[in-house]
């Protein structure tokens, strides 16, 4: 057991307690994709990264260089409610000032919601040169927050819209069940000792 644990906490340490690959199916489901705007979903770009250092998973999706489109998109499954609150809030504030940077005469303008979609949930209009030129958008949903920005030729100017259009996507973070990254890792780990000391014996 203490050789184990002792394996797990060497194994965070040198593998910079991250480790990249491919979302699932099932968490694919949960970001926006070029699908959503009528593009096909293999023009763009999944990644998923789980931090075992801050027990966070964050799921992506971005767009190709598409006519007309620009999409980034983000799925983040954090170990508690209060982090995912905190994520959402930072991740509207730092694409706010990275496209400041990025395109002078860009604005924002916060779009008034019908309803009620989860907990700090903002719809943000940009504009450029006065201009709609697209979105950004961001919600948490207990442990998971959803945040995309998109430009191009594809923007929502109403709230009630952008809510039909949304609404999919949240019900599937809403209903998504997913394990804390310690807990599946060390359960692999005790897995692989077992099956080698059957093995052994």
């Amino acid at each position: 057991m203490l050789r184990t644990i002792t394996c797990l906490l060497l194994a965070l340490l040198l593998g910079g307690c991250s480790d990249d690959s491919q979302p699932s199916a099932a968490e694919r489901q949960l970001l926006l994709t070029g699908a959503d705007f009528g593009y096909g979903e293999d023009a763009g770009y999944f990644g998923k990264t789980t931090t075992y250092w801050t027990r966070t998973t964050d799921l992506s999706y971005d767009s190709e260089p598409l006519s007309g489109l620009y999409l980034h998109s983000t799925v983040s499954l954090t170990p508690s409610a209060g982090e995912a609150l905190m994520a959402s809030y930072s991740s509207l504030q730092g694409a706010g000032i990275a496209l400041g940077l990025l395109g002078e005469g860009v604005t924002e303008e916060e779009i008034e919601l019908t309803r009620k979609l989860g907990s700090h949930a903002k719809l943000i209009l940009l504009r450029k040169d006065g201009e709609p030129v697209g979105n950004m958008f961001s919600v948490s949903i207990g442990k998971k927050i959803l945040f995309t920005v998109f430009t191009g030729g594809h923007y929502f100017d109403s709230g009630a819209e952008f809510e039909s259009f949304i609404a999919p996507k949240l019900a599937a973070l809403e209903a998504h069940q997913y394990d804390d990254p310690i807990v599946g890792w060390g359960k692999g780990l005790f897995a692989d000792e077992d099956d080698g000391e059957q093995e052994v014996h």
